[in-house]
């Protein structure tokens, strides 16, 4: 009888541990559909990149006033921002003696990555660097770099780094077996982060460690070299790049992960240069992807066979894409001439298009 209660009992505490894990996995359940559910979206850049780019074009009509409200416009709601827009707007407010909305560019552009070396030889900072309140700044700029390295994968920044360095050195051999190698294989990496959610722009890994270039694409003097992304020079050198990233670039430049003239250069590279100047690497596919055709809705007039077509055509393609309107005051040349502001980081279509400038 001690055995027949006995057993009962084990049965029912059986039952009763077998209800109990069906309740928490039926919970367990639920949590992980609330929190996909509940999944944050990522934040839409579209009206970053549309004030960003009417403030650029601002700057070439030399409304400076106007382009540094563009700038607050462009920062406001978004926690990351692209350097050189930083950079810009910073050079901007320095121009316009604007010293209280100088200092929160400078910190905008130490989080963005920019090193302080870089700072060091932009000339219209040079009315004031050595008064009290700059130095008090500048104090902070090793604490606001230290946040940008807590915020990007460093890692990642390592294996690029090493990559874009592997690439450089390889590009100087004479033998270009290694140099395409290199290429594929960088170009396979991004495509396979860009298809994980992790493309290897500004945004995830940082910026190529700020480096000073001397009188590049025909600037004056010294030029801060902000923009420049790890990835972006395998990607020019690939002849399929564009057609390889395309399904992803449009999301990858409206989360943000992407800067609006770093799709526009891809797309001109790989339109502008043809297989001719990839053909070592053409040669490695024996299935290759189309080819990157010129379609109406990417005609930018910029330098080359594309250059003429209907304004009306190019006019909306620019601003669509966020690119410099066609007729403009000044070319970015000579707004760095005459201003010392700089507009041309990252190398996009800033660069290659040269805005006509209005007689």
């Amino acid at each position: 009888m001690r055995t027949f209660k006995l057993n009962n009992v084990i049965l029912r505490c059986k039952a009763i541990r077998s209800v109990m894990r069906l309740r928490l996995l039926v919970l367990l359940g639920l949590s992980g559909v609330l929190l996909v559910s509940f999944k944050p979206e990522a934040q839409d850049y579209t009206r970053y990149h549309e004030h960003t780019a009417q403030a650029r074009a601002c700057l070439l009509n030399e409304q400076f006033e106007k382009a540094l409200n563009h700038y607050d416009s462009a920062f406001e709601g978004y926690t990351f921002r692209f350097s050189a827009d930083c950079l810009t707007a910073l050079q901007t407010a320095a121009l316009l003696g604007k010293a209280d909305r100088m200092y929160p560019y400078l910190r905008c552009t130490a989080l963005a990555g920019v090193s302080l070396a870089c700072i060091n030889i932009l000339p219209a900072l040079e009315p004031y660097r050595n008064t009290a309140t700059w130095q008090k700044h500048i104090a902070d700029y090793a604490a606001w770099h230290h946040t940008y390295l807590q915020g990007i994968d460093t890692a990642l920044n390592r294996e690029f780094s090493e990559r874009f360095d592997h690439e450089q050195s390889a590009k100087q051999k004479e033998d270009l077996t290694e140099y395409v190698q290199v290429v594929m294989d960088n170009t396979n990496r991004i495509l396979a982060l860009a298809k994980a959610g992790k493309y290897p722009g500004e945004r995830h890994i940082g910026i190529a460690n700020s480096y000073i270039i001397i009188r590049r694409w025909g600037m004056p003097g010294e030029v801060c070299d902000a923009g420049e992304t790890l990835e972006r020079a395998s990607l020019l050198h690939h002849p399929y790049a564009y057609a390889l990233l395309q399904p992803y670039l449009v999301s990858l430049m409206k989360n943000g992960d992407l800067h609006p003239n770093q799709v526009c250069e891809m797309y001109f590279f790989n339109t502008q240069f043809g297989q001719r100047s990839y053909a070592p690497i053409v040669k490695q596919y024996k299935n290759p992807p189309p080819d990157t055709k010129v379609t109406d809705d990417m005609v930018f007039n910029a330098a080359g066979k594309y250059a003429v077509r209907p304004y009306e055509m190019v006019a909306r393609n620019r601003e669509h894409w966020f690119q410099i309107p066609l007729y403009t005051t000044l070319s970015p040349v000579q707004l760095q001439s005459k201003y010392h502001i700089n507009i041309n980081y990252p190398f996009g279509l800033d660069v290659y298009t040269r805005p006509t400038v209005k007689k």
